[in-house]
């Protein structure tokens, strides 16, 4: 066996510091390069109020920008699903708030590279707790771009979210309001990892409390929208 000299082994010692200091600075130059497919999501428009019918409405405008990996899977013709929903509660100082009211918009964005059209179906319920499977499409649409068909799913006007008679007039509720791109229907090869991914994540929830109203009168006004909701508690949970 070959011995290594102690000039040798400064020399090499040497050369390994310099190659991990050189990594080190490589690294502080490209901190966000995992997350540079990350949009922000802006909103424009929010408001909450009663319709003249007694039903509770909710008129949404969110600017949606779809990261480098979904862009990439849509361009490549896997349909994509995102999902509008709003959940009502009342809050209970002995358990958990109990779900009241609830509406879902689900829309699938599809790509067809024969007509280049972006094909946009949108499907919309009363949500009593049901899963995503089974969806029924009524309103199907079709756009000559991908900007032009997220605008149209993150735009939502005079959407009914509790039918009439569900919420009592001189009750205080909970409001959550959530959109996202659900990864549950996902294909099967996209659904392993993608939960994780920052290029996969595209969602926006905004939590309010809805004070006792008259019909016609605004809940929340479109001003409300700066005060999106970041860090709060989740109505449903545990006191």
């Amino acid at each position: 066996m070959v011995a290594i000299s102690r000039s040798w082994r400064g020399w090499l010692c040497r050369g390994l510091c310099a190659c991990g200091l050189l990594l080190a600075v490589q690294l502080q130059l490209h901190p966000v390069a995992a997350q540079s497919g990350q949009p922000e999501t802006r909103v424009d428009e929010l408001q909450i109020e009663h319709a003249p019918d007694g039903s509770l409405e909710a008129s949404v405008r969110l600017q949606v920008k779809a990261p480098a990996a979904v862009r990439d899977a849509l361009e490549r013709g896997v349909p994509l699903y995102f999902v509008w929903q709003a959940d009502v509660y009342r809050p209970r100082w002995y358990w958990t708030d109990k779900r009241v009211a609830g509406a879902r918009r689900a829309y699938r964005l599809v790509y067809q590279p024969l007509t280049r059209h972006w094909r946009l179906s949108l499907s919309s319920t009363f949500d009593e707790g049901e899963g995503s499977e089974g969806l029924a499409y009524a309103l199907h649409q079709n756009f000559n771009s991908l900007e032009a068909a997220l605008f149209s799913i993150g735009r939502v006007s005079h959407w009914s979210i509790a039918p009439k008679g569900r919420l009592e007039p001189d009750e205080t509720y909970q409001l959550t309001l959530r959109f996202e791109l659900d990864h549950e229907l996902l294909p099967r090869p996209l659904q392993f990892g993608v939960a994780a991914e920052r290029d996969w994540r595209l969602e926006w929830t905004y939590n309010a409390e809805l004070p006792p109203q008259q019909p016609s009168t605004p809940l929340l006004p479109a001003s409300a929208a700066a005060e999106a909701a970041a860090g709060q508690k989740a109505p449903g949970s545990q006191k």
